[in-house]
């Protein structure tokens, strides 16, 4: 983190227009404080007095989730041609780690306060969790302590996931939503956690250009596992490739996932051979109630890592509410109705009014997707509804400002949210 950041924060500085502006975090193991990254400043640099460590402005700062504004007119700043600073504090009032300062000219605009809290949570996050490779372990334990507890409390699936270790070609199969790709990660962090592991959406139609293309991914993934989904699409010569790549001898892991979905066509020896390698996940409705508490709570404890929140709590009440539930879409259903409760909670208890409305909004995926998953659309998606619900929240549903702030118009912004079941 520390190698990229000035760079980066210079980028960010810039493209938000901020005349100058600076990181400071608190030093490891200390009560002191470090700049660690600048812009816009000559090479001494600026002390800002009225953040000083014991000053009512910096515990202003520290206690507020939210950008505080500091006029010119009133305090010191660097740039002559700045009518105001913000200052937004990097962790929370109880893991306080810093602050994000910026400087700019003219009015106060929406967008400011919006890229300072994405920033924020970026940094934090980094501090928090540390950098994750490009490929590979991009994961942490918290991660998988849903599909642990499915695996470990499923009749007969703790001893599929062991047979699976013996084949190098197999299928996962199980309706949509239930957690394929969460599984298949599972399987790579447990069993090959040196490997790395590559999850691809798509093909190519032409033979000669999968085969090509299959040297790169296991070249990208140094001959880790590949996880391939959308199969029921897969054509009788891409079937047939595969199958033909089942006899031969490779180093190489490759997970096939099947949503039971129709196929549009069929090439026998190819599921006959997966069928005789198959796992099954349940879905979330079938399970005992014991079991879909536990990975309610271990849910939960992963939506918080994603998003860096660390005090929030779910009431026995939300929990109540939860059991009560029809999730069509399984684990992923459960696991957006989480967010969006998070997220648009007005404290850190969440209750039966945020899952209650969570519950009923049909919502669509939320969170960011992980970096070895190679469908960019879908993570742009993401990023575009987390920074609408960010807005949502800092604007209190106002609109308007929410639509100047993200740089569209209205009807724009209520077009997505439409689109993206928000409103």
């Amino acid at each position: 983190m520390p190698s990229v950041l000035p760079k980066l924060f210079e980028e960010v500085s810039l493209s938000v227009g901020a005349l100058c502006g600076v990181v400071v975090l608190k030093i490891e193991n200390s009560e002191s404080y470090d700049e660690v990254a600048g812009f816009g400043y000559q090479d001494g640099g600026f002390f800002y007095s009225f953040l000083s460590g014991k000053s009512s402005q910096f515990e202003l700062v520290r206690t507020s989730k939210y950008p505080c504004q500091f006029s010119s007119n009133t305090y010191s700043l660097y740039n002559q041609d700045s009518a105001f600073a913000m200052v937004l504090r990097i962790g929370s009032q109880e893991d306080f780690r810093g602050f994000i300062l910026w400087e700019f000219s003219g009015e106060e605009r929406d967008i400011y306060s919006v890229v300072m809290l994405l920033f924020g949570d970026k940094i934090y996050s980094k501090l928090s969790f540390g950098n994750q490779p490009f490929l590979g372990n991009s994961v942490n334990s918290v991660q998988f302590e849903a599909m642990e507890n499915i695996v470990k409390m499923t009749p007969g699936l703790s001893e599929k996931f062991q047979e699976s270790l013996k084949w190098r070609y197999f299928l996962v199969s199980g309706s949509v939503g239930v957690g394929k790709k969460t599984f298949s990660k599972y399987y790579n962090f447990v069993n090959f956690p040196s490997k790395k592991i590559l999850i691809l959406n798509s093909i190519p139609e032409q033979i000669v250009k999968l085969e090509k293309s299959l040297e790169e991914w296991l070249d990208l993934s140094s001959n880790g596992i590949l996880v391939f989904e959308n199969i029921y699409g897969f054509s009788l010569g891409q079937q047939r490739f595969f199958f033909e790549k089942f006899s031969e001898n490779t180093t190489c892991t490759m997970i096939f996932l099947d949503s039971k979905l129709p196929k549009n066509e069929i090439y026998p020896p190819f599921w006959e051979y997966l069928n005789q390698r198959l796992v099954n996940l349940p879905d979330l409705d079938s399970m005992e109630k014991a079991l879909f508490v536990e990975v309610l709570k271990s849910m939960f404890r992963e939506v918080l890592y994603r998003h860096q929140k660390r005090n929030y709590i779910l009431t026995e009440e939300a929990i109540n509410v939860l059991k009560l539930g029809n999730y069509q879409q399984n684990l992923r259903e459960l696991r957006n109705v989480l967010e969006h409760a998070m997220l648009s909670a007005k404290s850190e208890k969440i209750g039966v009014e945020e899952v209650s409305f969570s519950s009923k909004s049909g919502l669509k995926t939320i969170g960011s997707q992980d970096i070895e998953d190679m469908n960019i659309r879908r993570c742009v998606l993401a990023l575009e509804r987390q920074k609408i619900l960010l807005a949502n929240k800092l604007f209190s549903g106002n609109q308007i400002r929410m639509a100047k702030a993200l740089g569209i118009s209205r009807g724009s912004l209520q077009y997505k949210m439409k689109k993206m079941e928000l409103l």
